[in-house]
């Protein structure tokens, strides 16, 4: 019987594999075949010698610029041979180096400028320090001091304050104009801000135009601080006025208010007060000094009988 010639095996090829596992194993040595490299080029025997000798040269460059700047920092020529202050005045120039740390002698290389200018600022007497140096020896220091602007009392002592209220130290020497005495605990140590720089501000500014505010020719002498802050001003005829407590920058800032009312509503020229309260600008309450008794004339002395 013959059978579908479209079934008829084909025959297979000569060079096929019968063993499929065998032809994975053939085609796998076959990746596996090393490859052929290139030789590799033989190294010169000077090439080690030529490295070892660059080495050597940069070894012998660095040591000599190490040297050379150990030799200019150390060198007498660059030694300070002077410091230069100005706009020192209650410190002496003795101070500022002391405090700067800065001496003749030092190598100007080796100076910290901003090390010598922190250490400055931190002294109550210096609001602002530069310190430069100038080859070849000289180093220049330029000090800001603060001022002596208001002299505050307490517990029996005085202390220097500057016009932002920072505390100066102890007062010596001729006192400001501006004096505040206080009951309240306030600091006193050296940089201590013991009083707004608004307060001392406003104080300021009353005291120097009192005569044009109160159109009288009242002067204000001092200023006290009750130990919970309420506000007095003393002045030349006895009179003291009022303003309130100052404890806080809202109650600071109502000073203005308070003196234009004294202006606008009390006549210091005119009228003999003993106090004026203003704590309430609307509503200002005075004291009239009362009015001095009449001295009572002396008798006159019965003459005496003629002698006869």
């Amino acid at each position: 019987m013959t059978g579908d010639p479209r079934r008829r095996r084909r025959p297979a090829p000569a060079n096929l594999d019968v063993n499929p596992r065998l032809a994975r194993q053939r085609r796998g040595s076959a990746r596996r075949a090393p490859t052929a490299r290139p030789p590799r080029p033989r190294r010169s025997p000077l090439r080690g010698v030529g490295l070892r000798l660059g080495a050597t040269i940069r070894l012998a460059v660095l040591a000599a610029e190490v040297a050379g700047l150990v030799f200019v920092v150390t060198s007498p020529a660059f030694a300070t041979e002077s410091v230069d202050v100005s706009g020192a005045r209650h410190l002496t120039q003795a101070d500022v180096l002391r405090e700067a740390r800065l001496a003749p002698g030092q190598s100007i290389f080796l100076l910290d400028t901003a090390a010598a200018e922190r250490r400055l600022e931190t002294d109550s007497w210096v609001l602002s320090a530069t310190v430069r140096a100038e080859l070849p020896r000289r180093v220049v220091v330029d000090v800001t001091e603060r001022r002596p602007f208001a002299l505050l009392q307490q517990g029996g002592a005085a202390y220097l304050m500057d016009a932002l209220g920072v505390v100066l130290g102890p007062s010596v020497g001729p006192a400001p104009a501006l004096v505040v005495t206080s009951a309240a605990t306030l600091p006193h140590a050296p940089g201590a801000h013991a009083l707004s720089a608004r307060l001392v501000e406003n104080l300021a500014r009353i005291e120097a135009n009192a005569a044009t505010l109160f159109k009288s020719s009242l002067t204000i002498t001092g200023w006290e601080l009750s130990s919970d802050y309420q506000l007095t001003a003393d002045t030349s005829n006895g009179l003291r006025i009022l303003f309130g407590q100052m404890a806080t920058p809202e109650q600071m800032d109502s000073l203005d208010a308070k003196v234009a009312a004294l202006s606008a509503q009390v006549d210091f020229a005119h009228e003999c007060y003993s106090y004026v309260n203003v704590e309430n600008p609307h509503v200002i309450a005075c004291g009239v000094k009362p009015s001095p008794s009449p001295t009572p004339k002396p008798s006159p002395s019965p003459s005496a009988s003629p002698h006869h």
